[in-house]
């Protein structure tokens, strides 16, 4: 590469890291792991928790990937429920992202499932999640709620 200066070729490669950073983050949300573990549990158990109470639905949000909605808002009608018993990993979380909408992104990804009951009903809440460096992170999580 005749004539082109070292710091020409410096920018070009700082140009190419930062669009594949932009890439690789710009899909929003984290797509889940396919297959879970037993140490996931306690992590979704305690985001559904968080997300069934209105005064710790905040402290749900500390939990995610960081590109979930609000799960303050997300969840609101499960507020005043609370989780009954203990999850369990369901081996592709038995098909239920064929009936959500995007649900393609983590359709056959083992979740979490957790029972609810509370004032409104009862229910369910799946919850995906996605080892990360710093251990297990929600990627995705969604409600069923059958009305008392």
């Amino acid at each position: 590469m005749r004539g082109v200066s070292p710091r020409v070729l410096l920018w070009v490669a700082v140009l190419v890291v930062v669009a594949v950073f932009v890439l690789k983050f710009r899909h929003g949300a984290a797509k889940p792991d396919a297959a879970l573990t037993k140490a996931a549990i306690p992590i979704a158990g305690a985001y559904a928790r968080d997300v069934v109470s209105a005064d710790r639905c905040a402290d749900a949000k500390s939990l995610t990937t960081g590109s979930l909605a609000d799960p303050c808002k997300t969840f609101e009608e499960l507020h005043g429920a609370h989780v009954v018993g203990a999850g369990r990993i369901v081996p592709g979380c038995d098909n239920v992202a064929d009936t959500l909408k995007g649900g393609s992104r983590v359709a056959g990804a083992d979740c979490v499932r957790f029972a609810i009951a509370g004032p409104a009903g009862s229910g369910r809440i799946h919850v995906w999640l996605k080892h990360t460096s710093g251990g297990w992170r929600v990627a995705a999580a969604a409600s069923e709620l059958h009305r008392a």
